[in-house]
């Protein structure tokens, strides 16, 4: 009779250590940064906002195509003043031009250009919804289009 009660306790120990080892990560700390899912509706705004920031720094005009987006790879955010997103994009040139009556079109009217000349930017977003704008793009960096050494996005026609 007293070997009946060990395999309770011996079971509830392994359902334990069990428990324990499927435990999700701790949160991020206050202030610290989280990975967040890239189909958030909060990234895809401030990924919208990145790429506006990168057509603004390609310049308007009919002499450049429009950047859009082919998609989000990584994307943390950090609440400080607000909900800063630091986002990895793969974007490309579109088969239309950079204009200001673009502004704001998606790869979906815009379709991009060949999927060869995609390249990473990086781009530091800040989402405060109590200002306007409502998205400030702190920081924008891009790759050179693989495979085109020293080739610019403005040089690139249709």
């Amino acid at each position: 009779m007293k070997s009946c009660g060990v395999v309770p306790v011996i079971l509830i120990a392994a359902l334990l250590a069990v428990s324990e080892q499927r435990a999700d990560p701790p949160p991020a700390p206050p202030g610290g940064e989280k990975v967040v899912n890239v189909t958030d509706p909060r990234v895809i705004k401030a990924s919208m906002a990145g790429i506006e920031a990168i057509n603004l720094q390609n310049g308007y005009g009919e002499t450049a195509l429009r950047e859009v987006i082919s998609k989000v790879k990584n994307a943390t955010e950090q609440v400080v003043n607000g909900d800063l997103f630091r986002l990895d994009l793969e974007v490309g040139p579109s088969e239309c031009f950079n204009t200001i009556m673009n502004i704001g079109t998606t790869a979906a009217a815009c379709p991009l250009l060949s999927t060869k000349l995609v390249h990473t930017c990086f781009t530091e977003v800040l989402a405060r919804n109590w200002t306007v704008p409502h998205h400030l793009t702190l920081n924008v960096s891009c790759d050179p289009i693989s495979g085109k050494k020293g080739l610019l996005q403005q040089q690139i026609v249709m």
